[in-house]
């Protein structure tokens, strides 16, 4: 009997760690466009553009109304994104990671991850963006210039000739749920340790009868 009860007090602490699956990188998806290649994982599909992205550039290539939800300019975290990229001025070639709180996946069922380039007049600006592989919450990200235009100057908030990633964007789209993949259900994690600890509690009862 102790050791059924210790069985189910295992198998209910199991049951609400959260789904790390998520968080394994699924998927590179490499775009190359404007004399440049970025490349994300953990990611579906992506589309580049000119100019400032905007949530309508977002609606036109993946459809959906999009709602920006965090800006970094330089490595950190900003609200539900965090990024890092080497070197930190994010001047080409650059390797980052970055990572999206699973919280995240709460209020939106759809993320997207954009990469804005160059900061010196918007018609120099070029972007890049992806969509995330659902209730994923890591992953890597690169940006190198190969020639032609690569976004012109840039970078972080500085910028040199070589041409670099002037901010990094997450943005969110759908109804989010409290039970998605990597977010742990409290009432579940309530229930499932309270049945484990009641039969605890009956078997200390029972030993201390005899």
């Amino acid at each position: 009997m102790k050791s059924t009860a210790i069985t189910l007090l295992l198998a209910a602490a199991a049951i609400t760690l959260p789904n790390q699956a998520g968080a394994i990188p699924i998927g590179t998806v490499s775009l190359t466009d404007f004399g440049a290649t970025a490349t994300l994982n953990s990611a579906t599909f992506g589309d580049t553009g000119s100019h400032t992205l905007d949530a309508g550039d977002l609606h036109t290539a993946f459809t959906g109304t999009w709602t920006l939800s965090a800006t970094r300019t330089s490595n950190g975290t900003d609200g539900w994104l965090t990024v890092g990229g080497t070197p930190n001025d994010w001047n080409s070639p650059v390797t980052g990671t970055w990572g999206i709180d699973p919280t995240f996946w709460n209020t939106f069922s759809s993320a997207v991850i954009s990469i804005q380039v160059a900061n010196q007049g918007d018609e120099n600006k070029k972007w890049f963006a992806w969509v995330i592989t659902p209730t994923s919450t890591t992953g890597n990200w690169t940006y190198t210039k190969n020639g032609g235009e690569g976004g012109g100057e840039g970078g972080g908030e500085g910028g040199d000739s070589n041409g670099g990633v002037n901010k990094m964007q997450l943005w969110g789209s759908g109804q989010g749920s409290s039970n998605a993949p990597g977010v742990p259900d409290a009432g579940s994690t309530l229930a499932l340790m309270g049945i484990a600890l009641a039969g605890l509690g009956l078997i200390s009862r029972k030993s201390s009868r005899r």
